[in-house]
């Protein structure tokens, strides 16, 4: 699973200045299917939303692994290892590195 700070920067990624009306969109059509009346609309929407952060979480590790491939980092020490290369602290989060 893909963590909050990857949905924001994976919307940022994909839709670039229009990010606040991609999610405020998706969060939306969200809300709406969540409370329609029928059961096939609620569970349509939670398989897309399950779907879509496994689909994040994958290209979430998928970029940790090819920023690390050399590092010798364990996963313990993943977040710090990428945010010390680029200059901030390890305390910034784990996509820290990419957000410039």
């Amino acid at each position: 699973m893909a963590t909050a700070e990857f949905w924001d920067y994976a919307f940022a990624r994909l839709f670039g200045r229009a990010k606040g009306i991609a999610e405020m969109l998706f969060e939306f059509v969200f809300f709406m299917s969540a409370f329609y009346p029928s059961w096939r609309a609620v569970l349509g929407a939670l398989l897309v939303v399950a779907a879509m952060s496994l689909a994040l979480g994958w290209w979430q590790r998928r970029l940790l692994r090819s920023h690390l491939e050399g590092a010798g980092a364990g996963k313990a020490l993943a977040g710090g290892a990428m945010a010390v290369a680029s200059g901030r602290g390890p305390s910034e989060g784990l996509m820290a590195a990419d957000r410039n």
